[in-house]
């Protein structure tokens, strides 16, 4: 189950895996799944996978991955979690914290009694390695109230969402248009700025505007004082375009070996 949260770029993913009884095709099938469903996931959002993933991660490290503090060997289905993770930037969250160990198992098998305790490790909860930091804590709550035999796992995230700001790209121009003079002669009527520049040479790269040298030598001179007017406003309210503040500087060797 997918769950994404439009007002912030968070996105919920609720997985339950096949338990050992099922065959290893059925867990490639589950992993194939899994892919599917966050295929089209921005590794730049929060991505958290939880639930029952039935499978023992133990304590060994896997840098990047998993921490020093899971519980328990790992198993076979636990090299595949693992695998999984790697292969797409994720980390096991409650691996990382040092706890008591009632505090890292989440399922109590059915025959667990004083004397023969059954406990395991099989809940996880994965979440980006770029929100390494973002994770405070990690634990179960085996004295909840609840009807199940897995223990409640909460994990304590704090993240600082950030605007992404789309970079503007100007329209491609088809400036060999201009060469029909009805369609020249309908654009210097509509055109709000520019200038005759007779001495420039057509084919010249644009600048940060995207503006190439063709669109301004078909311009007349009927639209400078339009031009005119728009920087005088400008000029008097004080607010002066950002892209109007940017310069690039191409240093140009005059040979061609320029070491």
């Amino acid at each position: 189950m997918l769950v994404q949260i439009k007002a912030h770029p968070i996105n919920l993913i609720q997985i339950y895996a096949p338990t050992s009884d099922h065959s290893d095709e059925e867990i490639e099938d589950f992993y194939a799944d899994l892919e599917n469903l966050t295929r089209n996931l921005k590794k730049h959002e929060i991505n958290i996978i939880m639930d029952d993933f039935n499978a023992k991660v133990g304590k060994r490290r896997v840098p990047g991955v998993a921490g020093d503090f899971g519980l328990g060997q790992r198993n076979e289905r636990g090299d595949r979690l693992i695998e999984y993770c790697q292969e797409h930037d994720l980390i096991i969250t409650n691996t990382m914290f040092k706890l008591h160990p009632r505090r890292l198992y989440t399922w109590t098998a059915p025959g667990d009694r004083e004397g023969q305790v059954i406990r395991n490790q099989i809940d996880y909860i994965l979440t980006n390695r770029r929100f390494r930091n973002a994770t405070y804590g990690v634990k179960t709550y085996p004295s909840a109230d609840a009807a199940t035999d897995h223990s409640i796992l909460v994990a304590n995230l704090k993240v600082k969402l950030r605007s992404q700001k789309k970079q503007y790209r100007p329209p491609t121009l088809d400036v060999a248009k201009l060469r029909d003079p009805q369609i020249k002669d309908k654009f210097n009527r509509v055109a709000l700025s520019g200038q005759k520049t007779t001495n420039s040479k057509n084919g010249k790269a644009p600048g940060l505007d995207g503006i190439p040298i063709e669109l301004l030598e078909a311009l007349d001179g009927s639209n400078l004082k339009n031009f005119t007017k728009i920087l005088n406003k400008i000029y008097q309210q004080g607010n002066i375009p950002e892209e109007w503040l940017k310069s690039v500087f191409i240093p140009i060797p005059k040979k061609n070996n320029p070491s």
